[in-house]
């Protein structure tokens, strides 16, 4: 109201809330941010299928293996190799997974059946001794923005903290397209962003 975020409407209860605000900091992915205030960002993503298999047996000695060669997967990743299977009722994690370009690709539009089918073969004919009777659970997820895509003039299209001047005053972004995630999104990156876009503000007041 009059170029500064006055309030935000909330889900609260199964209704709808009002709340009285001075500023509002946007923490999504920026389609979200656009959905919200109509701000456009430039910066182009890819996406991600991931999976986690619940097993019996270790399979490996090493935490996190990024698969080189022709694979249908590029990370696996033994989570119970760094936190122990005792805290998982005594199961072993290994996670799965690829990033996607184009939603055009087989893996986005395979079923869930399909995939587990192809990834644990390919683990059966990388590891010998896995057996797939092993494998109690195989559970998938998709998100369409993973990961920022790192191209020419990146930097130029960052989302800047403070979105007065484009939205409105009292509105600002700390998310995945702002310059703490360059030039590697991490969840590092996206503490580093909470705490510069607080200080942004708090230099404000």
């Amino acid at each position: 109201a009059g170029g500064s975020a006055s309030s935000v409407t909330v889900e609260a209860d199964g209704g709808a809330e009002r709340r009285d605000t001075d500023g509002v900091v946007v923490a999504a992915m920026p389609n979200v941010l656009e959905a919200l205030v109509g701000y456009e960002c430039d910066i182009d993503f890819q996406g991600a299928v991931c999976a986690v298999a619940t097993t019996d047996h270790r399979l490996t000695d090493t935490y996190w293996l990024n698969i080189a060669h022709d694979a249908p997967f590029g990370a696996l990743i033994e989570h119970t190799n760094f936190v122990p299977p005792e805290r998982y009722g005594g199961q072993h994690l290994l996670y799965l997974a690829s990033y996607v370009q184009s939603p055009d690709e087989w893996l986005w539009g395979a079923s869930d059946g399909e995939v587990e089918e192809t990834w644990l073969s390919h683990v059966a004919d990388m590891f010998p001794r896995f057996d797939r009777s092993w494998v109690s659970e195989f559970r998938l997820a998709r998100n369409p923005r993973a990961a920022p895509v790192y191209e020419r003039g990146y930097l130029d299209m960052v989302v800047p903290y403070d979105l007065a001047a484009e939205v409105a005053e009292g509105v600002y972004y700390a998310g995945m397209a702002s310059r703490a995630q360059y030039p590697e999104r991490s969840l590092n990156g996206a503490v580093v962003a909470g705490y510069e876009v607080a200080d942004h503000i708090d230099a404000k007041d």
